[in-house]
């Protein structure tokens, strides 16, 4: 009798622990580091709040810079013809955090198009996303659910589609998401 056929949970942890290894590391490969580091650019043109409620900014990523960050989750952002900037937002307090990622396109038509496109999208069900449920915030309509361990908002505003994804601890309460929607 071979030794994988007298001991499978020894060689399956092996296994599994290499795979979780080999998922880690590909996922700060692709998706950026888990740890968050200094703000990496700033630009005195765009007013970011420093503090988010009770959530401390700790990166931003602005243009090409931003583009190159979005296109890692989503490769066809790049390429897209209308895409006119980015932003990525990062806040931070204790083990919670939040995401904001903007995309600045040609037109608000276009913008609410991409918006339509993935609301349908993930109302077929074949999305890592829940369905989104809409609700009406300060006069913009926003689009929430869960998936992939966070909970997600999206909206458009004016020429601009916004995806904030945050872990479960956040609370997004209005007083931070009007101060959300006065800085992008």
């Amino acid at each position: 009798m071979k030794w994988y056929k007298k001991s499978p949970p020894i060689w399956f942890l092996l296994i599994s622990l290499a795979g979780a290894i080999l998922i880690a590391t590909l996922y700060s490969v692709y998706c950026g580091s888990i740890s968050y580091g200094t703000i990496t650019s700033v630009d005195s043109d765009v007013p970011i709040p420093k503090e988010l409620g009770s959530y401390k900014l700790v990166e931003v990523k602005l243009g090409k810079e931003a583009i190159d960050s979005i296109s890692k989750i989503h490769p066809f952002i790049s390429k897209d013809p209308k895409l006119e900037d980015a932003m990525v937002v990062i806040y931070t307090s204790q083990d919670e955090v939040i995401h904001i990622y903007a995309t600045t396109f040609d037109s608000k038509e276009y913008a609410s198009e991409l918006v339509s496109k993935m609301y349908n999208s993930m109302s077929l069900g074949f999305s890592p996303y829940t369905v989104p449920h809409l609700m009406n915030i300060y006069n913009v309509t926003v689009y929430m659910g869960e998936g992939m361990g966070m909970k997600y908002i999206y909206f458009v505003k004016d020429d601009t589609v916004v995806w904030i994804s945050y872990t479960s601890g956040v609370t997004l309460d209005n007083e931070v998401l009007r101060d959300i929607l006065e800085f992008i």
